[in-house]
This record gives C-alpha cells, structure tokens and sequence, in this order.
C-alpha cells in the first residue's frame, strides 16, 4: 500500500470538496484522513490517501489533476501532492487525549507560549484550530487537541496548566477525551 499527502488551497466557493473527492474516487484511492478549513476567504484541504487494489504514484495523481486542470482551475483550487513513508499511524490509542480550550484578548504570541509549553513536557499536539474574533475587543480562541507522553501524570498536567493559565492571563480549559467520541 502507498500513501500520499494532498495538499490544496483556494478562494473558498461550493464543489471544491466534491472536485476533489472525485479526482480520487476515479483514481481508486482511499481518503484515511483529511482536515479541510476555511481561513478566511480561503478554502485549505489536506487529505491523506491511500491507494486501492491498484498501486498508485505521485505521478499519476499529478497526471490526473493535470487532466482537470480546467475544472479545477474554474474553482482557483491549487494542488500539490507528496508521497508518505511508513504506516504514519503512532502507537497512542491507550494515552490520555484532552481538547485544551484557550481564550483571551488578542495579542502575538498567544499560540507559541501554549505550543511552547506543551513542547518543553514532551506533549503532541495533534489538532490546533484557531479564530480571531472581531467585536468592542478582538478575542482569541485557540482549541488543541493532546497526547500525554506516557511519563507525565494526568494531575500533573493538569495542575501544569492552571498555572499557565495565571502566568499568561488567559481562560485555559482543559477537558479529557474519549477518542471513541470524535
């Protein structure tokens, strides 16, 4: 089995996804996983795929987006796609998962110092989203999902992140979660 990572971006507009997902159906892949988003009047996709019960290259997913070049030219939707080594899949389903909410006003920084933290514990961050919020006051919001690293105490981070949060003045929750709830 090969794996590929597919890349994507454009002014945001409907049949993007359904462009897409097509390409690959016609080609025999397998969507694993994917994380598609809007950032402002952008539309970003990133797909891992995987090929069927025909191999597949990079070359011939290139050669099939070049084919519908016109088609997803008409949606300015830019592609770029990469072969994957290995299985990718990380021995982490028995560790603790939390969803790490984040609020406060806007200011730099605010993802590094949390990023930053978790980082120097040895904590994977393995899903960040993010907004910016406009009103009297522009306002943060920062969601990140975690893996504990086998050697730190679920009470530990826990406690490591209520002091974050004083340190950096911030509304910092941190909610465990069942992974089988996603």
């Amino acid at each position: 089995m090969h794996r590929f990572l597919l890349s994507g971006f454009g002014r945001d507009r409907p049949g993007m996804v359904a462009a897409v997902s097509k390409l690959l159906l016609d080609l025999g892949a397998n969507l694993e996983d994917t994380s598609m988003t809007r950032l402002g009047g952008q539309f970003a996709m990133l797909m891992l795929l995987s090929d069927g019960d025909t191999p597949l290259s990079v070359q011939q997913i290139e050669a099939a987006i070049a084919r519908r070049r016109t088609e997803l030219g008409a949606l300015d939707l830019h592609l770029r796609v990469s072969a994957v080594d290995g299985d990718g899949h990380r021995q982490e389903s028995e560790a603790p998962r939390y969803l790490i909410r984040v609020a406060g006003a806007d200011r730099p920084g605010i993802v590094f110092s949390v990023t930053n933290y978790l980082a120097s514990r040895s904590i994977n961050v393995v899903d960040v989203s993010s907004r910016r919020l406009m009103g009297k006051q522009a306002v943060y919001l920062l969601l990140l999902e975690i893996v504990l690293p086998d050697d730190l105490a679920s009470d530990d981070f826990e406690r490591g992140m209520e002091q974050l949060q004083t340190q950096l003045e911030l509304d910092i929750q941190v909610e465990p979660i069942d992974v089988m709830t996603l």
